[in-house]
């Protein structure tokens, strides 16, 4: 920030969230214009002094590093508070594209809106169901509102769940993945009478970089997931 006969201003480490609204103030000194203040280390715990709404941010590194049941990351819902899950099938929730199994502060399930880089992201003929389960490879954050947000949220009554994909950056960045799940990994339930058959795997792959440095980046991937399950009794029927 620069006024003339003011000294400038610089502040860093401002770091602006999805869905978010942030106060940066400035004061500007009485003096000579070549002289400047620079803040930085600004970042940390901010109070929402413009809306009041309720509503967390859910970080990179927290969706990089928590362990989600089948890499589904509707799973980073329950880390805020009031939330239930109301479906015990995990691999259910694992390899569908529901939104019915989560309840936000006693909410129905399908009253939660859920979004991707603000753009609807939901079947609108059954409200239960996502177009698309984005792959956690391809995260950046997930905005989670559950109380007081603005109009413009005003479709669902329960919680808006924005997700803020990646970007590209001025360095080439990529991964490629897969992550196996199978039974001759298991153990058998102590009152199974044998081990559930599942093959589950999930693979894929993630590319990000410049096109024109500061100016124009790109970042694209694929994400699949195979699953091949069979309960006990279903084996149990077999061998006899």
């Amino acid at each position: 920030a620069q006024a003339k006969g003011f000294q400038s201003a610089l502040k860093k480490g401002v770091t602006v969230d999805s869905d978010s609204r942030l106060t940066a103030d400035f004061s500007l000194v009485v003096g000579q214009i070549s002289a400047k203040i620079e803040v930085s280390d600004v970042a940390g715990e901010t109070v929402n002094t413009t809306s009041g709404e309720i509503g967390r941010v859910i970080d990179t590194a927290q969706v990089e590093s928590m362990p989600l049941n089948g890499r589904n990351y509707l799973e980073l819902i329950t880390m805020i508070p009031g939330v239930v899950t109301l479906d015990e099938d995990q691999m259910a929730l694992t390899t569908s594209l529901s939104t019915s199994f989560q309840s936000v502060n006693g909410n129905r399930s399908t009253s939660n809106n859920y979004t991707v880089d603000g753009a609807f992201n939901m079947d609108a003929g059954s409200n239960a169901s996502q177009v698309n389960n984005v792959g956690v490879e391809f995260i950046r954050e997930v905005k989670i509102q559950t109380a007081n947000f603005s109009a413009e949220y005003g479709r669902m009554s329960g919680a808006q769940v924005n997700v803020t994909t990646k970007s590209g950056s001025n360095g080439y960045h990529g991964a490629l993945f897969e992550y196996l799940r199978n039974n001759d990994f298991d153990a058998r339930n102590f009152f199974s009478p044998s081990v559930t058959n599942l093959k589950f795997n999930n693979f894929g792959w993630a590319v990000g970089g410049p096109v024109l440095k500061n100016k124009l980046f790109f970042f694209g991937g694929q994400e699949y997931k195979r699953s091949e399950e069979h309960t006990s009794e279903l084996q149990s029927l077999r061998h006899l």
